[in-house]
């Protein structure tokens, strides 16, 4: 390191009231989503399988009523369905978490961009100040 390093002031930039809901709302989304994705690959996914193999049995068995066969190609479809479902909202919640940590790049970035002003105004008024205080001396 040197003394340049050392002597250089960084950006410290406290996280704002709406970067910290971002942050908050970043948080929930994703224990929402790896409970989910837990949820379905373990319990929902198996138990699916189960009653879509169990059921397309009776469907393309003609020893069973067609009444029968009928029901449980319903109940069959239902069951997808309801799957398909299931992975697509995890995907909208996964599509809502990339579009707050969005939202938490821009706001991070205009803080930085104003922080960035401020400083160089700072600099611009206090190099003024010294340099017309040197005019009077």
């Amino acid at each position: 390191m040197t003394q340049d390093d050392r002597n250089r002031t960084t950006l410290d930039l406290p996280l704002s009231p709406r970067s910290r809901r971002l942050r908050t709302v970043g948080a929930l989304l994703m224990l929402a989503i790896l409970g989910m994705i837990a949820f379905g690959w373990f319990y929902l996914q198996p138990k699916l399988s189960y009653a879509v193999h169990a059921n397309s049995h009776i469907v393309h068995d003609l020893r069973y009523p067609p009444i029968l066969r009928e029901h449980a190609r319903r109940v069959a479809v239902t069951q997808l369905m309801f799957g398909m479902y299931y992975w697509a909202f995890c995907f909208l919640l996964v599509l809502g978490l990339l579009f707050v940590a969005w939202l938490d790049i821009v706001e991070t970035r205009v803080r930085a961009l104003l922080a960035r002003r401020d400083m160089v105004r700072q600099i611009a008024t206090s190099g003024r100040s010294t340099s017309s205080q040197e005019r009077k001396e």
